[in-house]
């Protein structure tokens, strides 16, 4: 019988509004971000044959799943062409010269192809108690802006971007 040797000390249910979610390339973002999880991740695992059963290893990748946010779009369309932006230097639609911007920009300044992004916890108190840090993050989708005057009542814009990245770790912040 397993025998459990550590109690819970904190008896408090993490609500899932309370949070934070922080780009450094587009900071206009930070108070418009209405859902951001923390992504699920896989790990890889290969079946070692025996001559009765397959017996199951662990693998040595993880496969992160992509970063999806939701947002409310400004009125001035910042946050939203933060993004759109980005996206388009990664891509270079028209020249070279879009992605030439932002190539020589150091990775420490959060302005260059990759941008860190934190999605910080806060307790019932309003304290940090967690942030997720998504390490050297790129756009990878943003949404349609659905403009409709069939709409009986007001409804504000929303978006939603995806990011792939390359790392993500969750730490304490107390």
């Amino acid at each position: 019988m397993m025998e459990f040797t550590q109690n819970a000390t904190n008896l408090n249910a993490l609500q899932s509004v309370h949070f934070k979610f922080q780009i450094r390339r587009a900071p206009s973002l930070e108070y418009f971000v209405q859902k951001a999880p923390i992504p699920g991740l896989a790990l890889g695992h290969e079946m070692v044959p025996n001559p009765f059963v397959y017996i199951p290893k662990p693998g040595d990748h993880l496969d992160f799943s992509d970063l999806d946010i939701v947002f409310r779009v400004d009125e001035d369309l910042s946050n939203y062409l933060a993004i759109h932006q980005w996206m388009r230097a990664l891509g270079k639609p028209e020249s070279y010269a879009e992605y030439a911007a932002i190539e020589n920009i150091p990775s420490w300044t959060g302005q260059g192809i990759y941008s860190d992004l934190s999605l910080i916890l806060v307790s019932a108190k309003q304290n940090p108690i967690f942030e997720a840090v998504f390490e050297d993050a790129f756009p990878i989708g943003l949404s349609n802006l659905e403009f409709d005057v069939t709409q009986e009542d007001l409804r504000y814009l929303k978006a939603s971007a995806r990011f792939k990245y390359r790392d993500y770790k969750i730490n304490p912040t107390i």
